[in-house]
């Protein structure tokens, strides 16, 4: 993948994923300093955002149409039933944000707690009778393997370590248990094509940019066992999408792949019993 920008610096800053340096630097639009590993993609960029940056913004940035961000989840749950051993799920929310996916999954029966960084949108989502706990860090307040099914949407692409990320849900995650995850897509054809112009993809807020493949071989190496990576996009913005999304969704998925409209991608992974010995990743040839 080759994003047709400045590449004028190198940082002797070691990727993440691979451990491959130096990094080549380049500058988005908004004057976002990013930095491409050569060998498997994985873009590391931005600040890290602290709770209380969050605090007070929710509603701005993420609060509006929340009708319309539930039957999104509802959507997103009817996938991840699917691929469930159980009808009756205990879920974790990760960034439970306004509450979108707890109310999706109440209305289906099932169990739900969400979690997120900013007290505001815990306060909020508890005064409309959600289970929800504020977190400042990286552990989870919950017992080992105390979950069916970890559901973190846009989420991930925001932690400073991936790798400790994946192994916390693990912990709380029962054997057999399902995360699913979804994400921009770097390798969207859409990004590729518009680059650093493209200033509503890359976000100052993030700290990774991920493409399928090596958001992949995180999964992998932190002890699950990859089972689907659709790719999505903007799908209320085709005719017909909210009719036509629950009976075919992956047709439409197949058509926005097709025509390089999708801008994001997700992972449904299961948890297996061993976590495997990380092995040097390398581009193929």
């Amino acid at each position: 993948m080759a994003l047709p920008e400045n590449r004028t610096k190198t940082i002797f800053r070691q990727c993440q994923l691979c451990g491959t340096h130096p990094l080549e630097r380049f500058i988005s639009c908004n004057m976002v300093s990013m930095w491409q590993c050569p060998n498997c993609d994985l873009l590391q960029y931005g600040t890290l955002y602290a709770p209380e940056q969050y605090d007070g913004a929710y509603d701005q940035i993420y609060g509006h149409r929340l009708d319309r961000k539930v039957y999104t989840a509802a959507m997103r749950l009817n996938r991840v039933a699917a691929v469930l051993d159980t009808d009756h799920p205990r879920l974790l929310e990760m960034g439970c944000n306004l509450g979108a996916t707890m109310e999706a999954a109440r209305r289906r029966g099932w169990e739900v707690v969400g979690v997120d960084v900013s007290e505001d949108v815990v306060s909020y989502c508890q005064k409309r009778d959600y289970d929800c706990v504020a977190i400042d860090g990286l552990h989870l307040p919950f017992p080992d393997e105390s979950f069916d099914v970890i559901t973190a949407w846009h989420v991930i692409e925001h932690v400073a370590d991936v790798r400790q990320t994946l192994a916390e849900w693990r912990r709380v995650l029962r054997p057999g248990g399902v995360v699913a995850l979804e994400t921009p897509d770097a390798s969207s054809p859409k990004v590729q094509r518009r680059g650093a112009k493209y200033g509503k993809f890359w976000r100052a807020e993030h700290t990774y940019v991920f493409t399928p493949q090596n958001l992949g071989e995180f999964v992998k190496q932190t002890g699950f066992e990859l089972m689907d990576q659709p790719s999505v996009g903007r799908l209320t913005d085709l005719p017909l999408a909210n009719t036509c999304y629950s009976v075919a969704h992956r047709l439409l998925d197949g058509l926005l792949y097709a025509t390089g409209n999708h801008k994001a991608f997700q992972i449904f992974a299961r948890r297996v019993e061993t976590v495997p010995a990380t092995l040097p990743l390398r581009r193929a040839a």
